[in-house]
């Protein structure tokens, strides 16, 4: 699971650098005129503007944080329910993964 917490920080990262980038205008971003700022394409840029981009990143870093800490405990043992617990953490991190299907260093067998 190392691995994939490792590749799950370096899609954040990127996420990251480019949302701050990013000019938050959604004019800027689409080239979309004001006039067409209610078209469902314009709509979904500005919901996915790059500060709330940002404050999904920092959420989904400390959900892989917290999964990641929970997996390394569970490596002594606790018990069969702990150890369904960091199985239940597996999966998730796994899932959260799922949106990085398409970058090459993704690896099929993350997929849940």
């Amino acid at each position: 699971m190392d691995e994939l917490v490792q590749f799950l920080r370096a899609r954040l990262d990127e996420d990251e650098q480019i949302a701050r980038d990013a000019n938050a205008s959604p004019e800027m971003v689409t080239g979309i005129p004001r006039s067409y700022a209610s078209a469902p394409v314009a709509l979904h840029i500005v919901r996915h503007d790059p500060a709330r981009v940002l404050r999904d990143i920092e959420a989904r870093r400390g959900i892989v944080d917290d999964l990641a800490q929970v997996i390394r405990e569970g490596e002594e043992y606790k018990g069969p329910d702990y150890y369904e617990g960091v199985d239940a953490c597996e999966r998730t991190l796994k899932r959260l993964a799922l949106s990085y299907a398409d970058h090459p260093a993704y690896r099929e067998e993350w997929r849940p």
